[in-house]
């Protein structure tokens, strides 16, 4: 479906998920004996995409600022990336095996696996998007039971708008009370749960 839409739209550019890129190499290191993982490229490969993954909490932890995160990835990632692309890019594949398909599926991707570094808001995996999908697969009975495609259109966008504040850290009764009292009076634009023209009082305190 990706893939379809890529072609039908004139310079989309995708962001891939390094967490499923590492995947392809702790799955080939589960049927490897314990005292042999550290020697083999499998594990080296795990190794240095996790070390991309602490940058990023590092990033968060720290509150770097966003205007910085670019500069930072290159500066800290760059070397870590050139050592993932010796493998990667840079190895001669010659044998049918995991290892060999892995790399072939991360080589035929790598290009959007680095899309991050050109814009700062961007996540090196779609882990935040797969948990706020969650919800609405696990809800799929409550829409389908609305009672109508226009109630259950209404149900999920509610849903979408909920889920977008708890994920800016807004209270969900406040902002839903502050929304419904100023729908009409404030333009809908800084009504938006990730508006900057929000009031603090409805920041949650977690």
């Amino acid at each position: 479906m990706v893939s379809v839409h890529k072609k039908d739209i004139l310079n989309i550019k995708l962001q891939r998920c390094w967490a499923h890129a590492r995947r392809k190499f702790t799955y080939i290191l589960k049927s490897i004996p314990k005292d042999q993982i550290k020697d083999t490229t499998s594990f080296k490969i795990v190794e240095l995409i996790c070390q991309l993954f602490k940058f990023e909490a590092l990033y968060k932890e720290t509150d770097v600022p966003v205007s910085d995160i670019l500069n930072r990835r290159f500066i800290d990632q760059t070397p870590i990336i050139n050592a993932l692309k010796l493998y990667i890019i840079d190895t001669f594949l010659s044998l049918i095996s995991l290892i060999e398909s892995a790399i072939k599926y991360v080589r035929s991707i790598w290009s959007d696996l680095l899309e991050y570094f050109n814009h700062l808001y961007l996540e090196i995996s779609n882990n935040i998007a797969e948990h706020a999908i969650k919800p609405f697969v696990i809800n799929r009975k409550v829409f389908m039971k609305a009672g109508s495609y226009v109630g259950a259109r209404y149900t999920t966008t509610i849903f979408s708008v909920i889920r977008t504040a708890l994920i800016n850290h807004l209270d969900i009764q406040k902002y839903l009370m502050y929304l419904l009292d100023n729908l009409g009076e404030i333009d809908l634009i800084d009504l938006l749960p990730y508006s900057d023209k929000l009031p603090k009082e409805i920041l949650s305190k977690l």
